[in-house]
């Protein structure tokens, strides 16, 4: 498969890690990288590099992940990530498409492909912007909503509502002044429990099934409920 590191490459076993430690010939690097080698790749096009001579210096350098995840099967967000230290923006979406929220919420299928993010992802401090929009994500992390400079989350078309506990979690985000939340199952009460982001200038909840006025908790807030 396109995303495994083959098995033929070789693993020098040197424990020690510094800033000019290759990725890949590292066992315990390797074993970070969950085998999402799209990320290297990433990684190399931005540094102008060989994957191979991708090393922890190269992962702490870089401020920005962006790639379309209907590229990259059954994808998730490895360990490694909280290796990237000035790391500002995430964005692993999927192309934009039509969501039909009148099919049951286990039926839900988008054409992204990232499922899960590790933890990890806590120790990207610097974070600002996340978008994880059009996957089909069955898990995440409650470190990413510790994250105190997250400004900008988009969510949308996750089938978010699956998560359990998700919009409390978010509610830790304070500084967030821009949440995409279109095409997630979520309803009024979800609505109401953000009311406590009091940073929020622009609150995206298109094309969900909410019933009922939401104007008594975003009486500052650029709604879009289309």
């Amino acid at each position: 498969e396109e995303n495994k590191i083959e098995t033929d490459i070789t693993i020098k076993y040197n424990n020690k890690i510094t800033d000019e430690t290759k990725i890949l010939e590292n066992e315990q690097l390797v074993q970070e990288l969950e085998e999402q080698i799209w990320l290297l790749e990433v990684v190399a096009s931005k540094q102008s590099k060989e994957v191979s001579e991708i090393t922890i210096k190269d992962l702490k350098d870089i401020r920005e992940v962006s790639i379309n995840s209907t590229s990259i099967n059954n994808s998730v967000i490895p360990k490694i990530i909280g290796r990237f230290k000035s790391l500002k923006s995430i964005k692993v979406n999927g192309d934009e498409s039509s969501c039909n929220l009148y099919y049951p919420l286990n039926t839900f299928q988008t054409n992204g492909n990232l499922v899960r993010i590790s933890k990890e992802i806590g120790k990207c401090i610097n974070l600002e912007e996340v978008n994880f929009s059009f996957n089909n994500l069955k898990y995440l992390p409650k470190e990413l909503f510790r994250i105190e400079n997250i400004t900008k989350l988009n969510l949308s078309s996750t089938a978010l509502k699956r998560i359990d506990g998700i919009t409390s979690e978010i509610c830790n985000l304070t500084n967030l002044t821009h949440l995409y939340l279109s095409s997630t199952y979520i309803d009024i009460n979800d609505v109401k429990s953000l009311a406590f982001l009091e940073n929020l200038q622009v609150l995206d909840i298109a094309s969900n099934m909410i019933v009922g006025d939401i104007k008594e908790v975003c009486d500052n807030i650029k709604v879009s409920e289309k």
